[in-house]
C-alpha cells in the first residue's frame, strides 16, 4: 500500500475549481451587496476560456478584464506602440510582447459588479517581466464610476 497522496484526476480538479468558483460567487456577492462596490481579483487560476469553471465564472456574473477592455493587449511601457497611453502608464521598464491569446491564459483579473470601465489591459509578456516565474503578469488600467 502506498503512503503517498492521491492525485485527484482532471474529472474532478474541474469539479474542485467549479465549486471555487461557486464559493467566491457567493463571497464576491455578499461582499458587493454589503459595500456597494465593485470586485477585482486575479491571479493563478488553472483555467482556460474553454472550460467548465472559466463559462461557470461567467454564469455567476464575473467578466475577465481582457474581453471588456477599450483597449485590450496594449503595450504598456516605454517600448509600448501606443504613444499617448504610454505618457498615462508609464511603467518605466520596457515591455516588449503582449502576444498572449486569450484561449492560451491562465492568469486573468476579473471583475464583479457594477459601477467601473476597464481602459486598458495587458498582459506582460517578456523574460524581464516573467524572470522567476512560470506566470506573467497582468496590468489593467480600471476607473471607477
Amino acid at each position: 500500500m502506498s503512503s503517498s497522496p492521491r492525485i485527484a484526476t482532471m474529472t474532478e480538479r474541474r469539479g474542485i475549481r467549479c465549486d471555487n468558483v461557486r464559493e467566491l460567487s457567493e463571497l464576491c456577492g455578499s461582499l458587493k451587496a454589503k459595500y456597494q462596490c465593485p470586485i477585482f481579483g486575479g491571479g493563478d487560476m488553472n483555467f482556460h476560456q474553454n472550460t467548465d469553471p472559466y463559462r461557470l465564472m461567467l454564469e455567476k456574473g464575473f467578466v475577465n478584464s481582457r474581453t471588456v477592455a477599450d483597449k485590450p493587449g496594449v503595450r504598456f511601457g516605454s517600448a509600448g506602440n501606443d504613444a499617448e497611453l504610454n505618457k498615462e502608464y508609464d511603467t518605466f521598464v520596457k515591455v516588449p510582447d503582449v502576444s498572449a491569446t486569450l484561449a492560451g491564459e491562465i492568469d486573468m483579473i476579473f471583475c464583479f459588479g457594477n459601477g467601473y470601465r476597464v481602459s486598458a489591459q495587458s498582459i506582460m509578456k517578456d523574460d524581464f517581466a516573467c524572470y522567476g516565474s512560470d506566470h506573467c503578469p497582468n496590468l489593467v488600467d480600471i476607473k471607477l464610476n
